[in-house]
């Protein structure tokens, strides 16, 4: 698990081989996520 130090440095370096920014999430990825959280949680 990255510390939040790693997470910072990667953002400082923008996007390249170990980050890609989005702006948004397709609405099919965020009911998979949802899901993945429901039977994660049971």
């Amino acid at each position: 698990m990255l510390t939040p130090e790693e997470i910072k440095s990667i953002a400082r370096s923008g996007e390249g081989y170990n980050a890609d920014f989005k702006s948004s999430v397709p609405s099919k990825v965020r009911e998979l996520s949802q899901d993945v959280c429901a039977f994660a949680g049971a």
